[in-house]
């Protein structure tokens, strides 16, 4: 597969091609668009990523033989060039491979470990949000990456994200929660839509997130050059739906404890009720362009890309 992706055509002469790169793998091809929709706006961050775009063909090895899985590849692979080009057309360095293969789990990780990607996208189902740890290709993505992942469930259709559909994200302070916030502020800036932090209202004697919210809209602000609205939700009587109503994307951040712990009950909540598509973002294993180089959580690294400060 390495050696396949390496002949891939690139673009060289028409863009530059960048040192690091975003990993597209569609398990279902009907999401392939949904996922470039937003991979793209990453791409374009500063400094900006090269979209490598691969699709699996699960060998049907007891109904075809290797000839018609050859065909299979070939067509897959006119197909995605037909992205490629697309990408590339927009300013966005792009590759595109189609493989055979009946671990594609395995595959994402080790492209992902050998071809400076910063981060994988793939698309999963509402299950990834049941009781059982996610199974197949995405659960062994999540679990073994080096990198960065973001998982989109359930959506065939790019999602409607605009300046009248917002961005929102459930925010608590923590590193998965930065990381998540990191991927939906540029989506945000990249779009024209408002970014919207959700955070729990004090109850039983708890303090609300309104400082912390109140700091994290803050450095939104400094580092991606957007603004936020922080929104306090009481997931009692409706509030949740109410808040939620709207949203073009949820991006929902993946602690390192999401598999034994669930996802918190507020998270929980706007993943089971909230219409819109999610996007479930898990903090890579080793440092790279989104995680923290120091314990200051606060910066942000995936792209300083902004208003000029000076």
């Amino acid at each position: 597969v390495e050696e396949e992706l390496r002949a891939a055509p690139r673009a060289t002469g028409q863009v530059q091609v960048p040192a690091k790169s975003i990993l597209v793998a569609p398990q279902d091809p009907a999401n392939l668009d949904a996922l470039l929709a937003l991979a793209e706006p990453l791409a374009k961050a500063d400094p900006p990523r090269e979209i490598i775009i691969a699709q699996v063909i699960v060998p049907e090895r007891f109904v075809t033989g290797v000839l018609r899985d050859a065909d299979d590849v070939t067509k897959t692979t006119e197909e995605l060039n037909l992205r490629r080009d697309r990408l590339i057309a927009r300013g966005v360095a792009a590759r595109a491979i189609a493989f055979n293969s009946i671990l594609p789990g395995q595959d994402y990780v080790r492209l992902a470990s050998e071809q400076e990607v910063d981060l994988i996208m793939l698309d999963g189902r509402r299950p990834l949000l049941g009781d059982g740890v996610p199974r197949g290709a995405v659960g062994h993505v999540l679990a073994q990456a080096p990198c960065d992942v973001a998982v989109l469930v359930e959506q065939h259709e790019a999602p409607p994200v605009d300046s009248s559909h917002p961005v929102m994200t459930p925010f608590g302070g923590g590193d998965h929660d930065w990381a998540a916030l990191e991927l939906a502020a540029w989506i945000a800036a990249a779009t024209h839509a408002p970014l919207k932090l959700l955070g729990a209202a004090g109850g039983d004697g708890q303090g609300d997130a309104s400082r912390l919210l109140s700091s994290a809209s803050l450095v939104v602000q400094q580092f991606a050059g957007i603004t936020t609205e922080p929104i306090l939700v009481d997931s009692s009587n409706g509030g949740l739906l109410q808040a939620t109503r709207g949203a073009g994307l949820l991006v929902i951040g993946l602690s390192d404890r999401w598999r034994d712990e669930g996802l918190g009950e507020l998270r929980a909540a706007i993943a089971k009720s909230a219409p819109a598509p999610i996007l479930f973002v898990r903090r890579g294993t080793r440092p790279g362009a989104l995680a923290p180089r120091t314990a200051d959580v606060t910066r942000f690294s995936w792209s300083y890309a902004g208003p000029s400060r000076g």
